[in-house]
């Protein structure tokens, strides 16, 4: 990891205390960070997990869609293992952006 990335992330914890990063001695590939990264989340009490990598763009206002078409998929009773960007059906026929 370069020094400016270093800097970069440590710049970042300091400005947002939610902000938890994980530093490996090497790069052990997607899958296993993830899997670091979501185990550290739940630890720290996460109820949802969005997973991103290096090349990740974000539709605008994604975050926010996806946490709305969540909650209205749990509260109508849906047992959900994985929401995406891309437009789907869920169990009522509803069309979910």
């Amino acid at each position: 990891m370069t020094p400016e990335l270093v800097t970069f992330f440590h710049d970042i914890t300091k400005q947002y205390d939610t902000v938890k990063v994980i530093y490996n001695k090497q790069n052990y590939g997607l899958g296993k960070a993830q899997n670091q990264g979501i185990n550290k989340s739940r630890e720290l009490g996460a109820t949802s997990i969005v997973l991103l990598d290096h090349d990740s763009i974000l539709k605008p206002l994604f975050i926010q869609k996806l946490y709305t078409t969540f909650s209205e998929m749990v509260e109508c009773g849906c047992k959900i293992g994985a929401l995406g960007q891309s437009i789907s059906m869920n169990l009522l026929g509803k069309l979910i952006r």
